[in-house]
């Protein structure tokens, strides 16, 4: 728990932590969350656990796997092969996308054949993946507010750099 006692001051500061971090999101996006939460877990959820589950409601491909990424890859490379990459590029996510180009691209990916090549492919997307799914996934779980504070603060760091 945020607080070891109960105190109405701290629950006021609790209630204006959440309401700030959920300000972005959408009401209803935020009360399916809740009720999915209220349905399948036994404890209150900390805003760490809860944040999440709303953003999928947002976008649903934030939070995918590694390996259910890279499946999207495998499943579109025989739904579309290397002559279709358009429209095998329209139905992935920006972390997709990136860690396909970061291996080689779109006909790499098609024309590597089964065996020790595609499993070394498959840990370089993995890998690549990780990386930029994070980036994605911390821009998703901070509000737009605190985004815009490390970008000040960092601007900031930049500046007192470039002066010496």
């Amino acid at each position: 728990m945020f607080f070891k006692e109960f105190n109405p001051e701290n629950v006021e500061v609790q209630i204006n932590l959440w309401q700030r971090s959920l300000a972005d999101c959408e009401y209803r996006d935020v009360v399916n969350a809740f009720e999915i939460w209220l349905n399948t877990e036994k404890y209150p959820p900390t805003l760490a656990e809860f944040k999440p589950v709303v953003i999928r409601f947002k976008n649903p491909g934030a939070f995918i796997s590694p390996e259910r990424a890279w499946e999207t890859v495998t499943i579109a490379v025989r739904k579309y092969g290397s002559y279709n990459s358009e429209r095998a590029f329209e139905t992935f996510s920006e972390p997709i996308k990136r860690a396909i180009r970061n291996v080689g691209g779109w006909q790499k990916i098609c024309q590597t054949e089964l065996g020790r090549e595609w499993d070394f492919l498959r840990k370089n997307f993995v890998e690549a993946y990780n990386d930029f799914g994070q980036d994605q996934r911390e821009q998703e779980l901070l509000p737009v507010s605190v985004l815009h504070r490390l970008q000040e603060v960092t601007g900031q760091k930049q500046e007192r750099l470039e002066s010496k």
